[in-house]
Formats: C-alpha cells, sequence, structure tokens
C-alpha cells in the first residue's frame, strides 16, 4: 500500500504545486481510496485523476480509453479490483447511453427488466417477475426507489434464449406486462400531481415527498410503486429548518417510520385514488395546524393505545408489566417474558417471547419472533387495533396458553414448542429437555 501525498510532499510545498492540488480535489470528489493507487508513483497518480475528471464531464468512452491506457500501471491485487471496478463503470454507463423503452436489460443476479421510459440520462425500469420499480441513472446505478449514485450493478444483454422464455411466461400470464406498465404509468402520475401541488421531492429518494408547514413541521407524502399496487405514506413531520437536519430533510426526505403522526393507504383502482386523496385531505385538515409538540403528543397517545391491545389481553393471564416487557412465572426456575421490542433506528417493533431459567446469567431455553401479516417489523401506526387484537387473540394468546397450561414433560414433547427451543445441555444441567420426569 502506498504512501499518502502527504508522506511524499512536505506540506509546505503540497500547497503551492499544481498537480498537488489538484490531486487534494480529486480526493475530496472520490474518497481516500484512490490515494493507495499505483503505490508510490505520483506521476500515475495524477494520470489517473485526469480519467476520474473526464467522466464526471461526461467524456465515458474518452474516459474509458484513458483508463485502459494505465492498466499496465495496475500491479497489486487492490490496484486490479479498483482497475476492474473502474472500466465496469465506464462500459455501464456506455451501455446505459443505448437504452431504449421495450428493451429487456439483466443485472449480475440474472434479473429480468424492463425498459419502461428511458433516454439518454436515465430510464425508469421494472422486475419483471417481482414488480420492482427502479430509476437508473446516467451512472447505471441501481437504488430501489433512489435516484442516489451510490450502487454498481453490471446490466447486460438478454440472449434471444433468455428473451423467448421472458414471451413465454407473459404469454401464460397474460395480464402481467400491462400490469407492469400500468402501476408505474400510475406512479409518476401521482407524483407530477404532488410537484402540482408545491410538494418538494427529495434529492435521493424518488417519491419521498415533504410540504413545509411552520419552521418545525412538514406534511410528508411517500409514493411507492409495489407492482401490483400503489402504496402512500402520509402524515405530519416534526422537522428542523437548521443545520444537518435541514440537509437531511432535503436529501432524503422523511423514511416512512420517521413520520410522526403517519398513516398508510393502498391504490389499486381509479376510484381507489379518488377515495385516497379525499381520505389524506381529510387527515390533512385535521391536524395541519397542530405545533410540533401537539403532533408528539398525539403520536404517543396513538403508541399508547397501540401497547394497550397486549396490555389488557395479557394482563389476565397473571403476566407482570414492566415497560414494554410482560413476565410471568411458570414455576420455581423458569419464566416466560413477552416483549415488544422497538427497532433501534427506526420507529416500529418486533414481538418477542421467551422462556429463561432463574438464573444469574438468565439462560434462554426458548425464544419466538411472531410475524404480524409476515412483517417482521411492526410499523404499529399503519395497522388496524381491531385486527390486532384479533391476532393477538387466535395466535399469541394460544400460544401462551399451551405454555402456562402445560407440564415441562408436555413441552418436551411438543413439536412446535421444540422448533424455538435453544437448550445448551451443557451449561444447563437443569433443563427440561435433558430432566428426567
Amino acid at each position: 500500500m502506498g504512501k499518502s501525498i502527504f508522506e511524499l510532499y512536505p506540506k509546505e510545498s503540497f500547497e503551492h504545486i499544481k498537480e498537488q492540488k489538484l490531486w487534494k480535489e480529486y480526493k475530496e470528489h472520490f474518497g481516500e481510496e484512490i490515494d493507495e493507487l499505483f503505490g508510490d508513483n505520483y506521476i500515475i497518480k495524477i494520470r489517473f485523476g485526469h480519467f476520474y475528471r473526464e467522466f464526471i464531464d461526461g467524456l465515458y468512452a474518452s474516459a474509458l480509453k484513458s483508463l485502459r491506457g494505465y492498466k499496465e500501471n495496475f500491479v497489486s491485487e487492490y490496484d486490479l479490483n479498483l482497475y476492474n471496478k473502474f472500466e465496469q463503470l465506464c462500459l455501464n454507463t456506455e451501455n446505459m447511453k443505448k437504452v431504449k423503452k421495450g428493451d429487456w436489460i439483466k443485472d449480475d443476479y440474472n434479473l429480468y427488466y424492463l425498459v419502461i421510459d428511458g433516454d439518454i440520462d436515465d430510464a425508469i425500469i421494472k422486475c419483471g417477475f417481482t414488480s420492482n420499480l427502479k430509476f437508473i441513472n446516467n451512472q447505471a446505478s441501481d437504488n430501489h426507489f433512489t435516484i442516489d449514485k451510490t450502487k454498481l450493478y453490471c446490466y447486460k444483454n438478454v440472449t434471444n434464449e433468455e428473451l423467448n422464455r421472458i414471451n413465454l411466461y407473459f404469454e401464460k400470464n397474460k395480464n402481467s406486462y400491462n400490469e407492469l406498465i400500468r402501476f408505474t404509468n400510475k406512479f409518476f402520475e401521482i407524483r407530477s400531481k404532488l410537484f402540482d401541488k408545491g410538494f418538494i421531492e427529495s434529492k435521493c429518494y424518488l417519491g419521498n415527498f415533504y410540504k413545509y408547514l411552520t419552521g418545525e413541521t412538514a406534511f410528508i407524502i411517500n409514493v411507492k410503486d409495489y407492482g401490483k399496487y400503489i402504496g402512500i405514506v402520509y402524515g405530519f413531520s416534526s422537522v428542523s429548518l437548521y443545520g444537518e437536519y435541514k440537509e437531511s430533510l432535503i436529501k432524503f426526505g422523511k423514511d416512512d417510520d420517521e413520520i410522526t403522526l403517519r398513516e398508510f393507504i393502498k391504490i389499486n383502482t381509479l376510484e381507489d385514488e379518488e377515495n385516497a386523496m379525499n381520505i389524506i385531505n381529510e387527515f390533512y385538515k385535521k391536524y395541519f395546524s397542530l405545533t410540533k409538540e401537539e403532533l408528539i403528543l398525539c403520536s404517543k397517545e396513538k403508541r399508547k393505545e397501540f401497547i394497550n391491545c397486549f396490555k389488557k389481553l395479557l394482563k389476565p393471564y397473571g403476566f407482570k408489566k414492566k415497560s414494554n416487557l410482560w413476565s410471568k412465572d411458570i414455576n420455581d426456575s423458569l419464566v416466560f417474558n413477552f416483549y415488544l421490542d422497538k427497532t433501534l433506528y427506526s420507529d416500529s417493533y418486533h414481538i418477542n417471547s421467551w422462556i429463561n431459567l432463574k438464573s444469574k446469567d438468565n439462560l434462554i431455553c426458548y425464544s419466538k419472533r411472531y410475524l404480524y401479516k409476515n412483517m417482521d417489523k411492526l410499523n404499529w401506526q399503519f395497522i388496524n387495533l381491531d385486527d390486532l387484537n384479533d391476532y393477538i387473540n387466535n395466535v399469541i394468546l394460544k400460544d401462551i396458553e399451551i405454555i402456562i397450561n402445560s407440564s415441562l414433560k408436555d413441552l418436551k414433547e411438543n413439536s412446535n414448542f421444540i422448533k424455538h427451543s435453544f437448550c445448551n445441555k451443557k451449561r444447563c444441567v437443569n433443563c427440561f429437555f435433558t430432566k428426567d420426569f
């Protein structure tokens, strides 16, 4: 690994040499890792910087030619890996300039994408079989619902054999092709209408919109194309117009589970869209005049209703509550626990239960995570509380009744229970899986 520019040249001369200033500019644009290219060969470092400049200026063919002229200077495995990455970057960008509407392309994971719309600079594409909307910009970046230029994929031509398989799929599933296009068009119709209403789209995430209400609040609308329907998350969020908080809002908008007070609605048909707009307007009229503190208070009250769904159904079984943890002794040595575990980086919850020994190290004998409507993370503001109560009654409480009403011998023979057990026989000599009854 080569020395840094500062090690090769003293700081005093660095400030006065044109090439070193240029290299400093490249590092600011592309990151410190390019300083490790080519060992101590400073002249090649500068030449490689010119390749970057050509690429930035959109001269992709010229940049590729320059890059290949430097290939002999890529000697280490680290250098060669970076060379391959940069070469593919140029090739991808040149290929994306040729993409046109109706083309099929595939990525390194052999997923097939239909180009819904495209021009020299960007393309809207959709996976033909999972219906995920993608936005491809002129650096061949591919992120789900984002126009950020970060992830790199290699887009390849689809062979005639592959194209025949694709066509056969759509012959057998006659509505699939039209559905791919229909919801994408609807997504961009809604996007255009939001622009007309004065909403601002974030710089990096396609479909994340915001509109300032006060210096501390904003109305958020996030639109996503899920292939078979349009999903809209909307609500009011506490925001700041200062420093990094403002920059974050401009760059990313607000993630769904960062919105202070939020709801979710699906659009499947034209009638659904009209209904959705009316519902969102009513929601807006109800809360738009609230202050930041009042919004937070509303959110707290809503969270309390969510947690009370579990509290009122668990209390009759003798569980003791501490924060969002409910516990009940099964016998002298075992404790059953039920926990609403708030996720670390979002305003969502996991629903967990476990059994542990009453010992200093609290060894876990059994653990299970509940997936409400197959959701690992429960975005609690979106759910219907009546549906959640039914799920708790019909799924969670049935498990609880089996556990607290069964003998240890019965649990030992219960295949569903054993499936979620984590018995460590070497450490836990009193575990009911090894104990004689």
